[in-house]
């Protein structure tokens, strides 16, 4: 008896360890699909700039078990979850309880031979699968070539991040002379607490002036503009007919969901106009650079 209670546990381990079993029930945690060389490095980075995600929270969903495993040798990875299959899938996507996760980063996936446009057309497959399970899920998603960009926004991505193009504007940038990649490369760097900053903008800052705002700051670091249309699409949505519904008018609550359909997630504004009046779902962007001792 002892034996094959062992025997049991064991296999259930091996499962766990290979990621071919269910998660247990988990709820606002960070799916990271797909994989490529360098995954660690991205592994590293997504710690560090997202203070509020633990390893226990991040689920890795891809089909390179061999590689996976030899990651979670190391002990800084050990708590991550791990489930393997096709993050196209509806059932392996599942597995990973995506109907309870919060956000999920859509990487470019290199785990099989695949083309180019095979891993971009893998790419919109997967979010337009997250979207039909959990219209509630904030997607950001890797693209190789710029072409694919307006599908994911018809699947409503609400992040896309084009690498090769931002590559290209790198060189571009670097051959000026004139040291932009430095900056660059400080203002988005992995830490958390430097470089560009996204906070939100207090609730009593909602239909007030740019202006406004900026003089209410005592924080550290420089106010350079304002990210608009944050958040889940889905859930703006909902926002914009629930303030729509406050007005019996039929024809306004249409108009206010067209508006909706039409726009653009997480569009910066840099240095707007002083009386640029603050809507919801606004945040803002600071530069700010490390504490000086």
């Amino acid at each position: 008896i002892t034996g094959k209670m062992s025997s049991i546990f064991m296999d259930l381990q091996m499962k766990k360890d290979k990621g071919l079993k269910k998660l247990k029930t988990m709820k606002g945690h960070f799916l990271l699909c797909g994989y490529r060389q360098g995954f660690d490095k991205i592994l590293d980075s997504v710690l560090k700039s997202n203070p509020d995600i633990t390893p226990d929270l991040i689920v890795l969903v891809n089909d390179a078990p061999e590689q996976i495993a030899q990651l979670r040798s190391d002990p800084r990875y050990k708590e991550i979850n791990y489930i393997s299959g096709d993050f196209t899938d509806e059932a392996t996507l599942r597995r990973a309880e995506i109907e309870s996760a919060e956000r999920a980063l859509v990487i470019c996936d290199h785990s099989k031979d695949y083309s180019d446009l095979e891993i971009d057309s893998r790419t919109v497959l997967a979010v337009l699968t997250m979207e039909g399970i959990n219209p509630g899920l904030y997607i950001a998603a890797e693209l190789l070539d710029a072409k694919f960009e307006k599908h994911l926004q018809m699947a409503h991505c609400d992040e896309i991040i084009l690498t090769t193009d931002y590559e290209h504007s790198l060189l571009a940038t670097a051959s000026s002379g004139m040291g932009y990649s430095n900056v660059i490369r400080t203002l988005i760097g992995d830490d958390a607490e430097t470089g560009i900053i996204i906070e939100d903008i207090p609730a009593s800052f909602v239909g007030k002036t740019y202006l406004e705002y900026k003089r209410s700051l005592t924080q550290r670091g420089v106010l350079i503009g304002l990210l608009l249309n944050t958040g889940n699409f889905h859930q703006r949505r909902k926002d914009a007919l629930r303030e729509a519904q406050k007005n019996p008018d039929v024809k306004k609550i249409v108009d206010n969901l067209k508006k909706v359909k039409t726009l653009k997630s997480n569009e910066p504004i840099l240095t707007p106009p002083a009386d640029f009046v603050i809507q919801k779902n606004t945040k803002a962007i600071f530069v700010r650079g490390p504490v000086q001792k």
